[in-house]
């Protein structure tokens, strides 16, 4: 699930849907937990009670109320209820991590869930008793409370008993299953909720502050030559690199930037000429651009284990990391090719060999499994695997400069340039700088490009032609015109 989706499940109404193709796991995971039940054996928290009563094995007809118990039990958050675009958004994140299929729920809750979603039944969720990272407990037991009939839901704006609420909505209270009340409050989805949303205000405070900036930049006659993508390109940062992209593309055809394009000012000062560097790196944390390399590593003894634990987190890449998933001694099994399924992960083995069902599994998963019998081999090729997740660089490589000798007004085109070819090439649709008296006043793209009246692709040096931006007009006699690409260059 991307947060494009996310943010559009917290602002909009829309109706969710899982697909259907998530159900074969469910159901897969559904019947491992009743397979294992009618095997006489404890599973904690599934046939077991809790805490120090880990080892009291609950009778078969008492199970569902065991589940019942431990939601009801774990219903005691306190402080201001979250609001509804908050408990949308945990509803569904709570589904899509079910729907993974390792829940070992039935479709039948996950529906549920959705169901409340889409119609608009919402539980009365307290905004306090979380504890961090071992679980959403209290929280999640109040959204788990009100899908079995208990504690409050909100329905259209109304606060009612959560019976009431589904009836409403024309839903009936659900009876949970084992494990599933285990499944439902552990998790932390509210913490990720609110998370996420200090994550979306971020980016929309980000955004006003390009737009702002640009503004300020105009309101106070400052220069954009700060602004010029190839000072942004010697930095590399990316970030940096599209919020001057942004800010040029606002400013464009700004008459107020026109009228002190001459002015005796040496430098603005720093809150001006320096806003791509500081709102860049914003934007570059924001997206957290650093690649990860997921890893599943086996084995063939402990003591080769560690030693690969040790020397593969001393690999290092700017902008890159490696996360081992999990590590273990043994044979390269099913299970291994399911968690890097779903981790997106690579598996590594090292002196072992995948099981057939394991490589099978592989193939048709599209898992990559690779095996090493010398360590400095494994090592060299996990930094290559590394540099593969990396972002690419971009590089600038001019093709050409042409020079304005003529302007004419051509209908549906607007202003066209005649230039004679300089040096190099230019062609059409490639990127193009306008600079007047050595200062570029223009980014843009050569939007149409002619040999007397015939449409061509390319000008060589020595030519005439004519050259039309798009959307942009104010050209002049003696301005000068440089074509570039961006190109784009693998990590080395």
């Amino acid at each position: 699930v991307s947060l494009s989706q996310l943010r559009a499940v917290l602002e909009t109404d829309r109706t969710i849907e899982i697909s259907e193709s998530a159900k074969g796991g469910v159901d897969r995971g559904r019947a491992t937990v009743e397979r294992l039940l009618t095997e006489d054996r404890a599973i904690y928290g599934v046939n077991t009670g809790f805490g120090s009563l880990a080892n009291v094995v609950i009778d078969p007809e008492n199970l569902a109320e065991l589940q019942r118990n431990l939601v009801l039990s774990h219903s005691v958050g306190t402080g201001d209820l979250l609001d509804d675009r908050t408990v949308r958004l945990i509803l569904v994140m709570k589904a899509c991590a079910m729907a993974r299929g390792f829940s070992g729920v039935r479709w039948e809750l996950i529906d549920m869930l959705l169901c409340m979603v889409n119609h608009g039944a919402l539980p009365a969720i307290p905004g306090k008793g979380s504890v961090g990272a071992s679980g959403d407990l209290a929280p999640l037991a109040h959204m788990a409370s009100a899908l079995i009939g208990h504690g409050r839901i909100r329905f259209r704006g109304e606060l009612m008993p959560a019976r009431d609420g589904l009836d409403a909505a024309g839903l009936q209270p659900l009876e949970l299953g084992p494990k599933e009340g285990v499944a439902l409050i552990n998790g932390t989805q509210v913490s990720t909720a609110l998370a996420l949303q200090g994550v979306f205000c971020a980016e929309d405070l980000l955004h006003s502050g390009v737009v702002t900036g640009a503004l300020a930049l105009d309101a106070c006659k400052g220069s954009d030559a700060p602004y010029d993508d190839r000072i942004q390109a010697v930095r590399g940062h990316a970030g940096q690199r599209e919020v001057a992209d942004a800010a040029r593309t606002l400013l464009a055809g700004s008459a107020i930037r026109e009228s002190h394009r001459d002015c005796k000012r040496v430098q603005d000062p720093y809150c001006l000429r320096c806003q791509p560097q500081v709102t860049g790196a914003c934007l570059d944390q924001l997206r957290a651009e650093d690649a990860t390399l997921n890893l599943i590593v086996k084995a063939d003894a402990q003591g080769s284990l560690e030693a690969l634990r040790e020397s593969i987190v001393k690999i290092e890449r700017e902008g890159g990391k490696i996360q081992i998933i999990h590590g273990a001694v043994g044979g390269i099994n099913e299970n291994d090719v399911t968690l890097a399924e779903v981790t997106e992960a690579v598996v590594i083995g090292f002196n072992v060999r995948p099981e057939p069902k394991a490589r099978r599994a592989a193939e048709q998963a599209g898992i990559e499994i690779r095996t090493y019998g010398v360590i400095y081999e494994l090592l060299d090729e996990i930094e290559q695997l590394l540099v593969g997740q990396l972002a690419p660089e971009y590089h600038e490589q001019v093709l050409g400069t042409a020079e304005v000798r003529a302007l004419f007004k051509v209908p549906k085109l607007g202003t066209v340039a005649g230039c004679f070819v300089v040096e190099g090439v230019v062609q059409r649709g490639a990127k193009a700088r306008l600079l007047r008296d050595g200062v570029v006043i223009h980014d843009g793209t050569v939007f149409s490009l002619r040999r007397f009246k015939d449409d061509v692709r390319e000008v060589a040096a020595g030519f005439e032609c004519g050259i039309g931006f798009e959307n942009y007009n104010d050209l002049k006699e003696g301005d000068n015109i440089e074509v570039y690409l961006i190109k784009e260059v693998a990590r080395t």
